[in-house]
């Protein structure tokens, strides 16, 4: 699969099974695209867990390249 233009995609482009998609998000999925919209961070936080829960190192690596910036500046507040 192609992991690119992370920030224009969630979890829910990358995953259908409902279980994950509820402990990831846990709100309804109009209030969590909502959120990610406000915190657009929260996109690359929760596509990592995606990552980490599903044991996809190629998505963790893509997520963790695309939002290198964002994380350091979001530890380093």
């Amino acid at each position: 699969m192609k992991y690119d233009n992370l920030r224009n995609r969630t979890i829910y482009d990358f995953c259908d099974d409902p279980k994950i998609l509820e402990e990831i998000a846990i709100i309804p999925k109009a209030k969590f695209l909502e959120l990610l919209n406000d915190a657009p961070i929260q996109n690359g936080f929760s596509l990592l867990q995606l990552a980490e829960m599903t044991d996809n190192k190629e998505l963790e690596k893509a997520v963790e390249k695309e939002y290198k910036e964002d994380f350091e500046a979001f530890f380093n507040e």
